[in-house]
């Protein structure tokens, strides 16, 4: 087994915080080739039975491919300072509560999230679909507007808009879609916004804000056009908010950053239907909503 004991992340990292597991077959005289990879969201460690998933088996997905390339079966859990390793007995429940959500028949992710016996069906598909509209009244950095794209994270799946250039408002018009397909070990859909960074300067693509969306409640009620207004940190207050978190301290963001206008639902795709490759089409325009 693995530990990593010294992470340190303020709280809006965490909630978007996950661990990756990638399957290799190894090749000697050839580059390793990548059979899938399985992701599971710390947040969803944490809010389980002992903070932990033990001997669960979750699918491995592998980018441009719709369904499962295999299984891989783990034992993980996260804990916080003052927490101790769950013992055998919380780890064997752990394990009945996973033997009981096989049993059930309707699916439920809220009840994962709340740390209760969740309800899959195994092998039921969804297409998850988020609608980028535009973004407006986008802050400056230094004395250039941002160069603003989108990425959307989700079952091992991230894909992402085009980029614009220096723009204060842009408009995409984007649906990204993702395919999921039981059973899942996370709820938790990831919207960020990003400056992109530059090849010629080396500089990085910088994160200016991000969102978190419900699966289950996205899947039971769709989320129709709206904005979001997105917060961050003033450089010249929070130079360095990383280096704050290790402090053990919790900043909020105390800068408005611009607004997001985007819309999304959950499909279930049907027995006669294929399961679609993550993608990032056009949409329709969306008419703008009366606030």
């Amino acid at each position: 087994g693995t530990m990593w004991s010294d992470i340190k992340l303020y709280e809006e990292e965490f909630d978007s915080a996950y661990i990756e597991f990638n399957v290799y077959s190894r090749y000697f005289w050839t580059r390793n080739y990548l059979i899938g990879k399985a992701s599971l969201q710390l947040a969803s460690i944490r809010s389980r039975t002992a903070h932990a998933y033990f001997k669960k088996t979750v699918p491995l997905r592998k980018d441009g491919f719709a369904e499962s390339t295999g299984s891989i079966t783990l034992t993980v859990w996260c804990l916080k300072p003052g927490d101790s390793a769950p013992t055998d007995g919380q780890l064997e429940q752990a394990a009945a509560e996973d033997e009981g959500e096989k049993a059930e028949d309707e699916v439920d992710l809220s009840k994962a999230v709340l740390g209760k016996p969740e309800a899959q069906q195994e092998g039921v598909a969804y297409h998850l679909l988020v609608n980028i509209f535009r973004v407006e009244d986008l802050a400056k950095i230094g004395n250039a507007h941002p160069n603003p794209f989108v990425t959307v994270e989700f079952a091992g799946s991230c894909k992402e808009t085009q980029y614009a250039v220096e723009v204060e408002t842009y408009t995409w018009n984007s649906c990204i879609s993702i395919p999921v397909q039981q059973p899942i070990c996370e709820d938790t859909i990831i919207i960020k916004l990003w400056h992109k960074g530059s090849a010629w300067t080396l500089s990085p693509d910088e994160l200016l804000a991000q969102g978190l969306i419900s699966f289950s409640e996205l899947r039971n009620n769709a989320l129709p056009v709206r904005w979001f207004c997105l917060y961050g940190w003033d450089s010249t207050e929070v130079p360095d908010i990383k280096e704050i978190a290790k402090t053990g301290e919790s900043i909020k963001a105390n800068s408005f950053k611009g607004r997001l206008l985007i819309s999304g639902r959950v499909d279930r795709v049907k027995e006669d239907e294929e399961l679609k490759e993550a993608s990032c089409k056009n949409a329709k325009p969306a008419e703008e909503p009366v606030m």
